[in-house]
């Protein structure tokens, strides 16, 4: 019986309509929550870099050494 089933799938059209369907559907779902997180990211960046404008002060030293090296961090979480 699932093996009946198994091997009609490629034969019917349908049942690939709505794969196909539910795939992009599953695919742009992802996308948006991916866009949110990053206009969220984003905003949190604008706020932080006003705060230091605004308040005249200069990110700390660990604040810059990750600026300019981001990979640092991935070198010491995976040692």
């Amino acid at each position: 019986m699932i093996e009946e089933f198994l091997f009609n799938i490629p034969n019917n059209t349908e049942f690939i309509g709505v794969a196909i369907i539910v795939a992009v559907l599953l695919l742009v779902s992802f996308i948006k929550k991916i866009e949110k997180l990053a206009v969220i990211t984003l905003i949190g960046f604008i706020v932080y870099a006003g705060y230091l404008y605004f308040t005249e002060n200069e990110p700390s030293e660990k604040t810059k050494k990750i600026l300019e090296n981001p990979k640092s961090l991935l070198k010491k979480e995976n040692e």
